[in-house]
């Protein structure tokens, strides 16, 4: 299976990547949410067993909460799409798992820069990802970590040509 999916034509281009699974940042947030719930829920039904107040034991209950979002925040990560779409008119970044949808549209003259953009270091390498800034946005959206060399280099090509077409069909 492809890692992500090109859509082109003349009005619009589609990158649709697929789930990568749990590495990089879902790992992190995985396991913080796991330790973190696991701690207060301990912690919590010491409390309940000790008979402590009530409002420590809610508290204890509202940092498992927090520790329950890091968990979902990881499976997002790990297993959810991400699409990016240009039109003539706007471009348009999507995140999604199942039914819980993250979506922002800017104007196409937004668009700042479409370059490799490094995300984190692992084993004294840099890991890179595509990076589509906006103006005024202060960090560029950054996908396809786990894409091939190739690929994210295809990817750039293809997005800036597109770009670069519709802008001179505009003038």
């Amino acid at each position: 299976m492809e890692d992500f999916l090109l859509q082109h034509d003349v009005d619009k281009i589609s990158v649709i990547l697929s789930p990568q699974g749990i590495n990089g940042k879902a790992r992190f947030f995985l396991y913080f949410g796991f330790m973190w719930s696991t701690f207060f829920l301990i912690v919590t039904c010491s409390s309940v067993i000790d008979g402590k107040d009530i409002l420590f034991i809610f508290g204890g209950m509202i940092l498992i909460l927090f520790g329950t979002i890091y968990i979902i925040m990881g499976f997002y990560l790990a297993y959810g799409n991400v699409a990016v779409i240009i039109d003539k008119v706007s471009i348009e970044f999507k995140r999604s798992l199942k039914n819980i949808a993250w979506e922002k549209k800017y104007p196409i003259q937004k668009i700042q820069t479409i370059q490799e953009e490094m995300v984190f270091i692992q084993n004294d390498q840099i890991e890179y990802g595509i990076g589509i800034s906006i103006i005024s946005k202060f960090r560029p959206f950054i996908f396809g970590v786990n894409l091939s060399k190739e690929n994210k280099t295809k990817l750039i090509h293809e997005l800036k040509s597109f770009l670069y077409n519709i802008k001179n069909k505009e003038k």
